[in-house]
């Protein structure tokens, strides 16, 4: 049977299972478009989820992240939680890569704090020795203020060190270095967080959904598109796609595990090779060597065996020379069967492409090349 007949049969069989039925293509269209328009409106509130979900489920760490990682993969983004991790003591073995992958709100805490702690601590110190040997110091916050002054060198006016106290020029040498040092590597820090390419992925714009159907060799494949919104080029770029699917380990369903299976991308042109200085439409040609190509004929299987096809962007940003890689992933829920991309590149009035963005997730119906072509 044709692969898009085993479709179109499963898409009945499962509808009727719901007590519905498809009603011909304008249906099937018109569910598509249902579909968009719920994770358009998932997506406007997003940011309002993830604050309203921190503080409702605060009380139970597994609820916030059962209900965040369902959010997640309605935004395309693959997420592994890592649970009963003992050997906590990796992360502070290696400080410095710790705190460039905390959360931002991590890291302003434990910036502010660093300096309040150090304000504090040789303030206290401050206070312990005479009253001669720090002039006008008659409180904490009078001592506090001195020791500001001091970590930041501003420069004593009223307040100042008697040269005749030993422990508290001491003290006073011993805090510039320490806010020297402070500062060097909390600047460094600041400075890595700013420069991480990992924000870098967050230009390459991928497609919100993917389509299956026939090409001109009556081959059926699974493509997806993708653009780089900067004007700059990224060298070497590399594109991979994952399926990730869950298997069963025993028969009572009691044990599952996770298995990825690399699928070959190639260009519309069959170019293995992959420019994105326009965008690109990249496709995997579902065929006889395809781990996609058994479960493509059962749309059950691919829901209950958790199907998500994972993308991944590997190339060096020409600016700054690193190397840098974007991810996106598609549910099954996102494939548009018998649907192409539409066209978005125009010749400009002065002779330049023009790249219609407003159209980049815009797909049409296409008719299948033959309704009788085996997928090898």
């Amino acid at each position: 049977m044709d692969l898009l007949e085993s479709l179109r049969s499963e898409e009945g069989r499962v509808e009727r299972m719901h007590g519905s039925s498809l009603q011909g293509s304008s249906s099937s269209r018109s569910l598509h478009r249902s579909k968009s328009q719920r994770l358009c409106d998932d997506r406007s509130v997003i940011v309002v989820s993830h604050v309203f979900l921190y503080f409702i489920c605060a009380y139970d760490v597994r609820c916030y992240f059962h209900i965040w990682s369902v959010v997640c993969r309605k935004m395309h983004r693959f997420t592994v939680q890592h649970l009963n991790k003992k050997k906590l003591s990796a992360y502070y073995h290696d400080l410095y890569h710790t705190l460039l992958n905390v959360p931002a709100y991590r890291f302003l805490f434990l910036f502010i704090s660093c300096y309040l702690v150090m304000y504090t601590v040789f303030a206290c110190f401050y206070m312990m020795q005479p009253k001669h040997c720090v002039s006008n110091v008659q409180n904490f916050s009078h001592a506090l203020w001195f020791s500001v002054h001091t970590a930041a060198t501003i420069g004593y006016g009223h307040q100042s060190p008697d040269p005749d106290c030993l422990m508290v020029n001491l003290g006073i040498l011993a805090e510039v270095l320490t806010s020297a040092l402070m500062q060097a590597a909390l600047f460094g820090l600041v400075f890595a967080r700013f420069a991480t390419p990992s924000k870098i992925g967050s230009t390459i714009k991928f497609s919100s959904c993917m389509v299956c159907h026939q090409n001109a060799d009556g081959k059926h494949v699974l493509a997806f598109r993708l653009a780089n919104l900067r004007h700059h080029q990224l060298l070497r770029p590399q594109v991979s796609m994952l399926m990730v699917r869950k298997v069963l380990l025993n028969e009572e369903e009691t044990e599952t595990d996770y298995v990825y299976h690399h699928l070959k991308v190639e260009t519309v042109a069959g170019e293995s090779t992959v420019w994105v200085g326009l965008p690109s439409i990249l496709i995997h040609v579902v065929d006889e060597s395809s781990a996609f190509q058994k479960m493509a004929h059962n749309l059950v299987e691919l829901e209950d065996s958790e199907v998500e096809f994972v993308i991944l962007l590997d190339g060096i940003d020409e600016m700054t020379s690193t190397a840098m890689q974007a991810r996106h992933s598609y549910s099954p829920e996102d494939i548009r069967w018998n649907h192409r991309f539409v066209g978005i590149l125009n010749r400009g009035v002065h002779g330049a492409l023009q790249v219609n963005y407003a159209q980049f997730d815009a797909t049409v119906p296409c008719e299948p090349f033959s309704h009788h072509v085996s997928l090898a």
